[in-house]
């Protein structure tokens, strides 16, 4: 029995030597080798595997670093090397995770922003490091070439279903600002003849869906077209840099600053405002600071009969691609757009926090005139009758 005992606490002992020095290699291994630790909760779909390397492929395809998953990656905690986190949905773990700087939640299922999880993670390991003093340079001398005009008003142009009849209007007495998928359109491009194309959507501008890719690859014609530059925020550099290299001295990427309030000049503050919408963080900023004169068209709102989160003109977006984009992010929609409250967003962005960006900057000299019938309070507060 003696003998027993001694053998049993012999195997007992070999088993925890052996576990160490397993997880020291795999420390070592951590230090010494470049790896991709993804954290994941079981159960997971059949699909679970496939779709994320899909994603990853997109993101870094260019990536030679070992793809590690794991059920239990406390052992890698202490480790420089990024997590990603799959159905992990446990807060205390979630909350511990957010100390690192290099923690990605990508679940698209419990997480609304994993598309913007997905950027920062690319733009963590991308070797192509941003110069924002060439960025900042194209963007100034853009417009201080556009100031030889004389022009008194900016537009900004949304995509809401009035913007076809745009084609009816001149607006070449102004800065002219468009945004996103109005790309579609090559005749209302021309007609416009913008001076500057805005876009800041993780999912449906520059992520992996087909959405995004018809928004680039029309993006990308139009921009030969005419003397328009490209402004978007830094965070999606890696992804432009890759599909416009040609079009360099045309792209314009501007970070985020942790502000709420509209930049009022981003020729001297070069940043955007962290603040959920592309009217809000690019738009109103840029229409700033091109003229004290910002007129808006295109902006219909949010009608009671509009689904998810407002209309748009079927000529400048692609609603082919949608169900595609829900599919592929369900948390966002789910969050941004519950069923029960399809509204709640755009009675926040633009909302209070639209009229309190208005209202600060009307206090210093801007106007804000809406050229058309809006369902947006906000802006029916700053319609005009003589268009």
């Amino acid at each position: 029995m003696k003998i027993n005992i001694m053998v049993s606490f012999k195997v007992i002992i070999k088993i925890i030597i052996v576990n160490i020095v397993h997880s020291i290699q795999n420390i070592c291994n951590c230090f010494f080798s470049k790896k991709i630790i993804i954290h994941y909760k079981k159960p997971v779909n059949n699909n679970f595997y496939n779709e994320i390397m899909r994603r990853l492929e997109f993101f870094l395809p260019d990536n030679k670093a070992p793809i590690l998953l794991t059920t239990n990656s406390f052992q890698y905690y202490f480790l420089p090397y990024p997590i990603l986190t799959f159905n992990v949905t446990n807060n205390f773990i979630l909350k511990l995770y957010s100390f690192r700087s290099n923690f990605y939640n990508i679940d698209q299922y419990h997480n609304p922003k994993d598309g913007w999880s997905w950027f920062k993670f690319t733009y963590s390991q991308s070797l192509e490091k941003i110069n924002l003093e060439k960025s900042r340079s194209i963007f100034r001398k853009h417009i201080e070439n556009l100031r030889v005009n004389n022009f008194t008003k900016a537009y900004l142009f949304g995509t809401g279903p009035s913007l076809p009849s745009a084609k009816k209007h001149n607006f070449n007495d102004g800065f002219r600002v468009v945004c996103n998928t109005i790309v579609k359109d090559s005749d209302l491009w021309k007609k416009i003849n913008p001076h500057f194309i805005v876009a800041a959507d993780a999912i449906y501008h520059f992520g992996f869906s087909s959405h995004a890719r018809a928004f680039r690859n029309d993006l990308k014609k139009r921009l030969v077209e005419t003397n328009t530059i490209f402004v978007y925020p830094s965070l999606f550099h890696p992804i432009v840099i890759r599909e416009f290299s040609e079009l360099e001295e045309k792209l314009v990427p501007i970070p985020f600053n942790y502000k709420k309030e509209a930049n009022l000049n981003i020729v001297d503050s070069f940043f955007l405002p962290a603040v959920g919408n592309i009217l809000n963080c690019i738009l109103i900023p840029l229409g700033c600071t091109l003229s004290k004169n910002v007129y808006l068209f295109g902006f219909d709102g949010r009608a009671p009969t509009d689904k998810l989160f407002w209309a748009n003109s079927s000529d400048h977006s692609y609603p082919e691609y949608i169900d595609e984009l829900k599919i592929s992010h369900p948390a966002f929609f789910s969050y941004f757009v519950p069923n029960d409250k399809q509204d709640q967003y755009v009675k926040q962005v633009h909302g209070d926090i639209l009229e309190k960006n208005l209202q600060l900057a009307e206090k210093m000299g801007w106007e804000f005139k809406m050229m058309h019938k809006t369902w947006t309070p906000t802006l029916q507060k700053r319609i005009i009758n003589s268009f």
